[in-house]
């Protein structure tokens, strides 16, 4: 076999997408890996667990490492914020949603049931206090 062959992809034009690959005898040369020569994702190594970023720019050494990590820094600060900002609107939400809830009327005929006692012990409250203010006032002015 070729060392290096080049397969057309069906469905794409002969210039439009090609595959190079190593073969099964040059596969076992290579380490027994069996892996794509050129491939698109020769940047990625499985042994490293960073991304290789310079290996996809035209001119390598235009950025700085400096550059680079002062803007990753001011990246990882503007999602923080865009986080913060998404958190605090949500709850801005949830608590509008739970006021405009308990504005509404009760959906079932127990909860209704709930609120009307709970209206009617607040009257029953109310109504003894003032008779006990009225009554006591009566009863000390005699």
């Amino acid at each position: 076999m070729d060392s290096g062959k080049t397969v057309t992809v069906p469905g794409y034009a002969n210039d439009q997408k090609r595959l190079s690959y190593v073969g099964g005898s040059e596969s076992a040369k290579n380490g027994g890996s069996g892996s794509k020569v050129n491939s698109p994702n020769s940047a990625i190594s499985p042994t490293s667990s960073k991304f290789d970023y310079r290996s996809l720019l035209k001119e390598k050494e235009q950025i700085s490492e400096e550059q680079i990590k002062a803007r990753a820094d001011y990246l990882k600060k503007q999602r923080d914020k865009l986080l913060e900002l998404k958190k605090i609107e949500q709850q801005k939400q949830l608590q509008e949603q739970t006021e405009k809830a308990a504005l509404e009327r009760p959906k079932t005929a127990k909860a209704a049931r709930a609120a009307m006692e709970s209206k009617l012990e607040t009257r029953k409250a109310i109504a003894s206090k003032l008779k006990a203010e009225v009554i006591d006032a009566t009863d000390s002015k005699k």
